[in-house]
């Protein structure tokens, strides 16, 4: 399944991007952190430290968590599914590919523009408390399956 936000950031003209590391990924996330140096400061800063502390709880370093081009193996979904909504979904569901063992890999993509915050749905404070409930869940819930394995 590839994802890609109704925005028109990502461009489907890079999905076969996304396909071609499938082949080493269940999870590809087509990657912006190339084109960060052309986003406001504020979402440069927002992205690089939501990367960094999704990452950790991943354990796997990532280096553009937030973007919403993505493809997830089949075999990934029916083992995690999503079972969060909107934002918190992207980010939780590394948390759990990633400390379930399922390899993450990334891929730079081009992008229709780089900065989105005019087109974004995104709402900072609401959403980063959601985002970080999310993944603090699914890291928990990773420590319990972890345990029970």
């Amino acid at each position: 399944m590839v994802t890609l936000d109704a925005d028109g950031q990502h461009l489907p003209e890079e999905i076969p991007k996304l396909l071609a590391a499938a082949a080493q990924g269940d999870l590809v996330l087509g990657v912006r952190d190339h084109l960060f140096g052309e986003m406001s400061a504020i979402r440069r800063l927002s992205n690089r430290l939501s990367s960094k502390v999704i990452s950790f709880a991943a354990g796997q370093y990532l280096s553009d968590i937030q973007t919403g081009f993505r493809l997830y193996s089949k075999r990934l979904i029916d083992a995690v599914g999503f079972p969060e909504a909107r934002f918190e979904a992207e980010s939780a569901v590394v948390v759990r590919a990633a400390r379930r063992g399922f390899t993450v890999v990334t891929v730079p993509v081009r992008l229709g523009f780089t900065d989105g915050r005019t087109t974004s749905h995104y709402r900072p404070l609401v959403d980063s408390f959601r985002i970080a409930g999310a993944v603090a869940r699914a890291r928990l819930e990773m420590l319990k399956w972890a345990r029970s394995s």
